[in-house]
């Protein structure tokens, strides 16, 4: 009798540590969407914001657990942004455009056919960033089902693919008009990163699967644009008492984002 109390003792202490270390397994894979607003901060007075975007996020991520108390966060995410500008008080910004390309100086110095000169009023642009999170997280012990977790780290991006539309007026006419989906090389820098902080909840609902809600701020550390010296390379430009000025646009850019990861 004493042989069967001490088994079922053992038992049932050994039930209760693998079901806490179920909870706590070494490396979790999950899927994760979310969404956010996009604040761009512009540094030129050419140009200002024009309201907040708006960025969707999917992908998969990894939870390495380092102890109980702490892991390490990775994964691969697709970042739909939508961020708008429209030129600064001082001047009329412009470029030249033919079909969907906007082109660069370097583009006319040798372009056959017609280009049409675009006066510029607002700007939409809608790029698609692979993003690696690589967070810590620290994580508090279960309380029922569910804990409490922070996160700090970065979030670096490669910009895969980038469609602007345009309002303003063109040589053409003197309506306003909509150019969509316009192609422009070297305007987007490839890279993009920006150091955050995290916080949520995880909700362990069945097993080894749990429910993780976070909401974050992210601080871009990167410039958003190219800053490019050489005027070939540049597509817009100012009309001074000199002639045409070509600039670049100069902006950084922070994210508030909810996320939801339901992992296994």
């Amino acid at each position: 009798m004493k042989l069967l109390l001490y088994s079922l003792f053992v038992f049932g202490i050994s039930s209760q540590t693998l079901a806490q270390d179920e909870k706590h397994k070494d490396i979790k894979f999950g899927i994760v969407t979310g969404s956010g607003l996009c604040f761009v901060l512009p540094e030129t007075n050419y140009f200002t914001s024009n309201g907040v975007g708006n960025d969707l996020t999917v992908g998969a991520n990894l939870n390495f657990g380092i102890n109980p108390a702490l892991a390490f966060c990775t994964g691969v995410e697709f970042d739909f942004n939508t961020i708008k500008f429209r030129p600064g008080s001082t001047d009329h910004v412009y470029y030249r455009y033919n079909d969907k390309s906007i082109l660069q100086l370097n583009d006319l110095i040798d372009f056959v056919g017609n280009s049409t000169k675009f006066d510029l009023i607002s700007r939409t642009q809608k790029p698609v960033y692979l993003t690696i999170p690589m967070m810590l997280m620290g994580r508090t012990n279960y309380f029922g089902s569910l804990r409490y977790f922070g996160k700090f780290g970065l979030r670096n991006s490669i910009l895969l693919k980038n469609k602007t539309s345009d309002e303003g007026f063109n040589n053409l006419t003197t309506d306003l008009t909509t150019v969509e989906n316009m192609k422009s090389s070297r305007d987007l820098f490839l890279f993009k990163s920006s150091v955050g902080i995290a916080g949520g909840t995880e909700w362990n609902f069945a097993g080894n699967t749990s429910l993780m809600f976070e909401l974050g701020y992210y601080y871009g550390l990167t410039p958003l644009y190219w800053s490019i010296k050489n005027d070939d390379y540049k597509s817009l430009f100012i009309q001074t008492t000199n002639g045409e000025r070509y600039i670049s646009n100069q902006a950084k850019h922070n994210q508030l984002m909810l996320k939801l990861s339901l992992i296994f």
